[in-house]
Parts: C-alpha cells; sequence; structure tokens
C-alpha cells in the first residue's frame, strides 16, 4: 500500500484553515475533531490535510456517489506530485482498500450488515454485494486508523448504528475526524445527544461573514418572491378545509374522544396523572371538553382545568389537540385505539410528519406548495434577472420533483398546474429569452444550438452522445451513456462556459455536493424547510467564482401566502421559509447588522393583500437588481477592528425587562435615609447630653448612615435601569448554567450593549451549543410566561414573576439558584399540582412580563 511520504497540499491555505491546522494536535488529544464551516469553506482539502498529517490509511464516508468522488479528485488534484494518479493512494471500494478508502454511508451500512447494496434511485445509486463480506477484518488487514466523516449531519438514521458498530469494532485507537456546514442545531435533545457523544464538542466554527470577509464565499442575499393561490386553487382549498372539519367532526359523535377519558381513569385518579396533565394542560383540557361535549361528566378538578379555557368554544384547535394527544400515549389511552385512529387521520391526510392538522391539513398545505402562482414567480424572477445581468446570468431553479411524464406539454399552449422540474422549465421557456437547461437523473433538455459543442464535450470525455428533438421549440431531449456522473460532469461545464444561462434541476441531484462556482442567481422551488438540508441547497450559489471576483448571489425563496390572513404572512410556505432564515446569515435590509431569522427583511411589512403584494414583489426584485449595494452591506456590516474581529453567536434581542431585578427598590432607600435623618435629629435634640458626645453619635450615624444610603440609591437606580435589569438576567442565567453544569467553558462571558433602543446579549468565548443554550434559557427568562416546570413568583399576585428556563427547569435546586442570582426574593413554584398550576395561571394573567415586548433569539455578528 501506498503511503504519505511524498505527498503534500501542493496550495496555500486560507488563514481559517490554518488556524484550525495549527491547533488540530491540541483537538486531537481525545482522538477526535470536529469542524463545522459553511458550504465552500475546503472542508475537502482540511479533511485530506488532517488525514495526511496522522499518517495513516483512512477511510473517508460521505452521504452521496458526488461527495464520495470529490475526496479523491481533491486528493489527485492538490496533494499528489505533479504527474502522478491516483492509482494506489484512493479507492471508492471498501472490498479493496487503499490509502485513502472513499465511500457512502450506504455502503458502510451495507457492508457492515453483509447486504446487497441496491439504491439505484432516478437521482444517484451505486450498487455492491457485500454478503459474506468481512468489512472488519478487511480494514484491520489494511492498518486503517483514521475515519473521517464527511457533511457528519446525516448520521441521524441507521447509518449511525452501523458507524457506531463499525468504530467499536475497529478499536479505541481510531481518530475521528467529523466535517460538516450544518450541525444538526435544530434537532431534539436526544438527536442533539446522539450527534455529540459520536462527533464530540464543535472545536472549530467558521462562519459564513468570515467567509465572506476573507472573499472565500461571495457576497449574497436571500428575497422572498410572494403569491396567492388562484380562484380555483383557493375553492380547492376551501372545499378541503371544510372535508376535514366535518371529518373532525365526526370523530367528535364517534365518542372515541368520551372512550379515551373514561377508560384512561384520569377522572378517577387524577393525582396519579396530575404532573403530565400540569405538563401539558391545553392538550387534556381540550380532551376533557371534547369528551364533555360527547356527554362526559367532568370531575371538580376537570372542571377547574378546562374553565382556564372557558372563554372559547370547543374549536378544530382542540379537536387537533385532544387527537393528538391520543396519538402520542397510546400507552394511557390505549394502543388499539391510538393506532385506529392513527390510520384514519392518515388516510385523510389530516396527520403529517405525525402532527394532527385540521383546517391546515397535508392536502391543504400541498395545495398552497404546488400553487401554479409559484411558476409565475419564478419566470418573474427569471425576466428580471436576465435583464440585470444579460449573458452573465448563472441561474439555477432547484425543486423536488421531475414530472417527467409531463414533457409533452413543452411548446403546447396547455396550461401548466404543478411544480417539477420540466413544468418550470416549460413556463422560464414561455415568457423569458434566456437559453435553458434541464438536468436531473432520468431527463436532460438542452438548447439545440449548443447540441454540436455538447457533443464535442462528450466525445473528449469519451461518453456516448445521443439527443431527440422536441418539436417546435429549438430544445431536444439528451442522453449520455453510463453513470450520472458523466451527464453531471458534462452538463456543469456547458454551464460555466455559459452555453446557457438558466438550469433547472433538482435537488436530490445538486442540492448536496454538486459544486458550480459560476451560479450567481438561486431560485428554492423546493419544499424543504430543514436548516441542513436547505443550507446545502443555498451553498450552491454562495462560492466564488474565480473567473468572475465581482460576483454576487441573489436567492430566491417562493411563499404562497394564505389569503384569509392579512396582518401577517401565513401559510405553509412561509413556516417553511421562516424555518430555513432561523440559521441564515446576511445583512437587514435597512440596517447595519449581519443576522439571522426573517425579521432582516424588514420591508415584509402589512397589510398583505392582492394590492400591497405586487409592490412587495416589486421592491425584492429592485433590491435583487443592485447588487453594489447588496455588496456594500457586507463590507459596512462586518469590519473587524484592529484589535478584535466580530464574533458570531446566537443573540438575544429584546426592549427591556420590566421586572426589576437586583434588590433595589427606591421606596428603601428614601425610608432609610429618612429613618438616618430623624436619629440625627433625635441626638441633636438631646440637650441632657453633652454636646461632643451628640457630636460623636451625629458623625457615627453619618458614617453609616450615608455610604448604606449611597449604595441603596445606587441599587434602587440600577434596578429602574433597563440595561442594568438586563444584565443582572443574562449573568444570573449563565452563572446558573455553570452552576448545574450545562456550561463547562472557562471562558464563556455574557456580552451585553444597546442599540437603537434595543437591548442585545450574548454568549462569548465557549462552544456554539453553549452559545445557543445560553440564548435560548434567558429568551425563555424575558419572554412572556407559557407552561414551565418552574416559575419564579416576585410576589402573592403573580404581577413580578419570571419563567425558570427548561435548560435549568428540571430540578428545584436548579430553579432555587437562579432565584437566588436575580436577587429578588423570589418564590420558587412548581406549576406540575393543582395548587402550582394556579399559581402559574395567576402569573400569565398579571405578569407585567405578559406585557413585555417581543424577545427575538437569533444569530448575529457582535
Amino acid at each position: 500500500m501506498k503511503d504519505f511520504g511524498n505527498i503534500r497540499f501542493s496550495g496555500t491555505f486560507r488563514d481559517y484553515q490554518a488556524r484550525v491546522l495549527q491547533n488540530a494536535n491540541r483537538h486531537l488529544a481525545d482522538r477526535r475533531i470536529h469542524i463545522v464551516a459553511a458550504p465552500g469553506s475546503g472542508k475537502t482539502i482540511l479533511g485530506l490535510e488532517l488525514i495526511r498529517g496522522l499518517g495513516k490509511p483512512a477511510v473517508v464516508l460521505s452521504p452521496s456517489v458526488i461527495i464520495r468522488q470529490q475526496w479523491g479528485e481533491r486528493f489527485e488534484g492538490s496533494f499528489l506530485p505533479e504527474g502522478e494518479n491516483a492509482d494506489g493512494y484512493v479507492s471508492f471500494d471498501l472490498k479493496t482498500p487503499a490509502l485513502i478508502t472513499s465511500v457512502t454511508y450506504q455502503a458502510l451500512h451495507a457492508a457492515m450488515n453483509r447486504l446487497q447494496l441496491d439504491d439505484r434511485d432516478e437521482e444517484t445509486g451505486e450498487s455492491e454485494n457485500f454478503t459474506g463480506f468481512d468489512l472488519i477484518k478487511t480494514m484491520k488487514e489494511a492498518g486503517v486508523k483514521t475515519v473521517c466523516l464527511d457533511e457528519a449531519h446525516h448520521l441521524r438514521s441507521e447509518w449511525q448504528k452501523a458507524l457506531e458498530s463499525f468504530l467499536k469494532k475497529l478499536g479505541s485507537d481510531i481518530t475521528l475526524i467529523a466535517l460538516t456546514a450544518t450541525p444538526p442545531y435544530d434537532s431534539k435533545a436526544n438527536e442533539w445527544k446522539r450527534y455529540h457523544d459520536l462527533c464530540g464538542d464543535i472545536d472549530e466554527e467558521i462562519f459564513v461573514p468570515d467567509l465572506v470577509a476573507q472573499k472565500t464565499l461571495c457576497p449574497h442575499q436571500d428575497y422572498v418572491i410572494f403569491n396567492y393561490p388562484t380562484q380555483e386553487e383557493l375553492q380547492m382549498i376551501n372545499e378541503r378545509r371544510a372535508k376535514a372539519v366535518a371529518q373532525a367532526q365526526a370523530e367528535l359523535k364517534s365518542g372515541i374522544f368520551a372512550q379515551a377519558v373514561q377508560e384512561s381513569g384520569i377522572l378517577f385518579k387524577w393525582a396519579n396523572f396530575e404532573e403530565e396533565i400540569y405538563a401539558r394542560p391545553e392538550e387534556f383540557a381540550s380532551l376533557l371538553m371534547a369528551a364533555a361535549v360527547s356527554g362526559v361528566k367532568l370531575s371538580a378538578r376537570a372542571q377547574r382545568l378546562v374553565a382556564d379555557y372557558s372563554d372559547r368554544k370547543l374549536s378544530s384547535d382542540d379537536l387537533e389537540r385532544a387527537m393528538q394527544l391520543i396519538i402520542d400515549r397510546p400507552d394511557l389511552f390505549g394502543r388499539e385505539r391510538a393506532e385506529e385512529l392513527r390510520g384514519r387521520l392518515e388516510s385523510r391526510m389530516m396527520l403529517d410528519r405525525g402532527r394532527v392538522c385540521i383546517e391546515n391539513n397535508a392536502a391543504v398545505e400541498k395545495a398552497f406548495i404546488s400553487s401554479v402562482g409559484k411558476l409565475d414567480s419564478i419566470a418573474q424572477i427569471a425576466r428580471s434577472e436576465m435583464n440585470n445581468l444579460g449573458k452573465n446570468l448563472r441561474m439555477l431553479i432547484l425543486t423536488d420533483f421531475i414530472k417527467k411524464d409531463l414533457v409533452s406539454l413543452i411548446g403546447s399552449t396547455e396550461k401548466l398546474t404543478t411544480m417539477g422540474t420540466v413544468p418550470i422549465f416549460e413556463q422560464v421557456r414561455r415568457s423569458c429569452s434566456a437559453d435553458i437547461a434541464l438536468l436531473s437523473g432520468t431527463l436532460v433538455i438542452l438548447p439545440d444550438k449548443i447540441l454540436p459543442r455538447i457533443k464535442e464535450m462528450a466525445k473528449s470525455a469519451d461518453v456516448g452522445f445521443s439527443s431527440a428533438p422536441i418539436e417546435g421549440v429549438g430544445y431536444s431531449r439528451v442522453n449520455f451513456q453510463g453513470s450520472n456522473k458523466n451527464k453531471v460532469s458534462l452538463i456543469t461545464e456547458a454551464f460555466n462556459k455559459g452555453l446557457f444561462q438558466i438550469l433547472v434541476g433538482t435537488k436530490a441531484l445538486l442540492g448536496e455536493g454538486w459544486d458550480s462556482p459560476c451560479i450567481n442567481s438561486l431560485i428554492l422551488a423546493s419544499f424543504v424547510g430543514s436548516f441542513m438540508l436547505s443550507n446545502q441547497m443555498r451553498g450552491r450559489a454562495i462560492r466564488t467564482d474565480r473567473n468572475d471576483p465581482q460576483k454576487a448571489s441573489d436567492i430566491f425563496h417562493l411563499v404562497t401566502l394564505d389569503p384569509t390572513v392579512s396582518d401577517r404572512p401565513a401559510g405553509a410556505d412561509w413556516d417553511t421559509v421562516s424555518r430555513r432564515f432561523d440559521c441564515f446569515m446576511a445583512p437587514a435590509y435597512s440596517s447595519r447588522v449581519i443576522e439571522s431569522g426573517t425579521d432582516r427583511l424588514d420591508i415584509i411589512k402589512p397589510p398583505f393583500n392582492a394590492q400591497t403584494v405586487p409592490q412587495l414583489n416589486g421592491r425584492m426584485l429592485a433590491l435583487a437588481a443592485d447588487r453594489e449595494r447588496m455588496k456594500k452591506s457586507w463590507e459596512v456590516s462586518y469590519r473587524a477592528t484592529p484589535t478584535q474581529k466580530p464574533e458570531v453567536s446566537d443573540t438575544v434581542e429584546t426592549e427591556g425587562v420590566p421586572v426589576k431585578l437586583g434588590g433595589g427598590s427606591l421606596t428603601t432607600a428614601i425610608l432609610t435615609a429618612v429613618l438616618f435623618g430623624i436619629l440625627i435629629l433625635i441626638v441633636m435634640a438631646a440637650l441632657c447630653v453633652p454636646f461632643w458626645i451628640r457630636l460623636v453619635l451625629v458623625l457615627i450615624l453619618a458614617g453609616i448612615g450615608i455610604p448604606v444610603c449611597i449604595m441603596l440609591f445606587k441599587k434602587a437606580n440600577g434596578a429602574s435601569n433597563p440595561l442594568e435589569n438586563f444584565r443582572i438576567a443574562s449573568d444570573a442565567v449563565l452563572e446558573t448554567l455553570k452552576k448545574v453544569g450545562v456550561i463547562t467553558s472557562r471562558d464563556a462571558k455574557s456580552e451585553i450593549f444597546s442599540e437603537n433602543g434595543k437591548l442585545f446579549a450574548a454568549l462569548k468565548g465557549g462552544t456554539q451549543r453553549e452559545k445557543q443554550v445560553y440564548s435560548q434559557a434567558l429568551g425563555e427568562l424575558l419572554s412572556p410566561i407559557d407552561n414551565p416546570r418552574y416559575v419564579l413568583m416576585g410576589d402573592s399576585n403573580g404581577v413580578n414573576s419570571m419563567a425558570v428556563p427548561s435548560a435549568v427547569g428540571n430540578k428545584k435546586e436548579n430553579a432555587e439558584i437562579l432565584a437566588s442570582l436575580l436577587k429578588n426574593r423570589m418564590q420558587v413554584v412548581y406549576t406540575r399540582s393543582e395548587k402550582g398550576r394556579a399559581a402559574l395561571m395567576l402569573c400569565r394573567k398579571n405578569s407585567v412580563m405578559g406585557q413585555a415586548k417581543k424577545v427575538n433569539v437569533k444569530r448575529a455578528s457582535i
């Protein structure tokens, strides 16, 4: 087997790469290094250099064949001496390992379980028979000591189980390198724990603003283009909603809620379920309300719980919550009943990813998502961007489905009624002068005028080529021999050369791992909402292009609005985009700050109606046209000082803390001053006492009273100072998290500042996960009280009360630590009992936190 003796990186490491490599030995003390870096930041080069430095044979695991191949290409192009090829250095087959064996997670899973790998779908796939193959023996004989996980965020499935078993059987002397652009920050606590247990703490994180500042990624901005459903679509939506409501009412009449309540025994053994009931009070109240409508007589305790929500009639939301509770707790309400209900809801499209939906059920969401208006939006964007950039436009449109059966519509005048690569291609072709290509696993369409060039390129690459014209449109269906890799490589080269301006493709083929640095405009016509997948798709457009040093990219998101709501953006599409934006960072439209979240799209303001939405779209497209302004916004929003560069952190933003903290009271300070004044007057009036004694006593009282009064007035002033209150709250949260062991980094400290009338707090130092936990905890403390396990009551009427954040609210002693640090003599109240529930409702009703301004938790540069 080859070795790393003559292997060296032939280029120059970027600043942040050099920093990571310089710190690598320290991070590798526990045989693990975990690096997070945005798409396009050079993770593959970093991984290869780390592997080279360790000097032992390595297995590299990737989520797709395209990414798997890139490891070999990068190694050959950037590490091998000139004139030497990768044979013997790189293998893509677990059965024949080399110095670097690059394979997919799918292949590892199949090999560990000795299965036939036959994962051929319409986009990517590979086939290999691992029946009877001893993977561990083969790896040990090859001397594998390093395992590198590329895009490690994919490890939330059976792949992780196979990988954990693989690492365990290889032995304790394996070194693990974990690389990802998108750690699963938005995952559930148990999913994050599994990810963390495998990959370890995040040792280095390289953020998008850093990369734009260093010109490793290009300046870019996100824009949202809105549309409304057509009248036909809206009629269909209303019919589906009405049908779903009728079906939910049928469930109510069926008696299922009455049966669930009676057979669970809740009404007769309330104390046995008290903690759980008050942990999910609204769900249980909805169930009891539904049961009461079905004829069940509620107990006194049940009536008191329902009374908390007595200001409303039984609604579709109540029925959703009641059915959700039955499905979620088959152990309480009966597995047979829960599964029967689940089956009925699924058949009626009223269950979406385990969530019960009546009025906004899967059928309704699908109608919004597939709105024909999106096709008009895409065509409008394409025309605008073509006008802006002309032949320099390199637009990628990513969607979820191919819709190959609709090819017959190309060149026709038939109405397009669904989303997919073919309808998008045809809509753009009908309304835009650009040359367009379509690339998917099973369908390729190219302009006829570029086919001679494509044929030459295919011949040079030794790839078979054939084409069949689509009558009357100047386009042809094209076939390439061999794997998808061949067609992707050739079409990408043609795109880079400008043979066409717009490429329509599927996210499965082009959404992750594919690289085409020329892209300067991206339309996400995909319905993916998760941070991980959407960040990967967005990463296609933000790479720099050596052939276009001034490149700046526009990224467009499509939203079909719910016309029944005018005071805010609403609908399934907007929810999807909002989830995406939680971790996208870019400059705000109208202020000098780089942050995440949809708030930075600050021109999106109500009302939303048929007149205002076209105007809003026009403003969006006008902003998108001004790429120079957008580039300038990056420069002025992210400037490092000579001594300190901006740090990206999860940031809490609020307009104030209405509860006075710190123990200071102006009344106490005044009363104390008056008391000392009276004592001095009494002493001075005591004429029977010699003057010198009175003078000494007055001096003693003044010496004690003046410092005490100054201290009390300072405390009182601090308690009425919003910034000081905010500081006390943030420091208390951080100190509590440290005391209970949630934050362990010694250099972690809270950073407080004010700007434009708003207060900001963030954790500086510490790991990214610690920053996220801190900001989430502080946000919960400062937000209106919802349903915490513990609440801090400042007085008997609940006015000065705050919620104990969930990160520390699992134990009473943790809540007491927080209460003591807030210095306001708050009482810790457990809310999972009838008495505690009454106190909680009092706090929710009377607390000044309920009138507090909105608290935002978002990622920002500070």
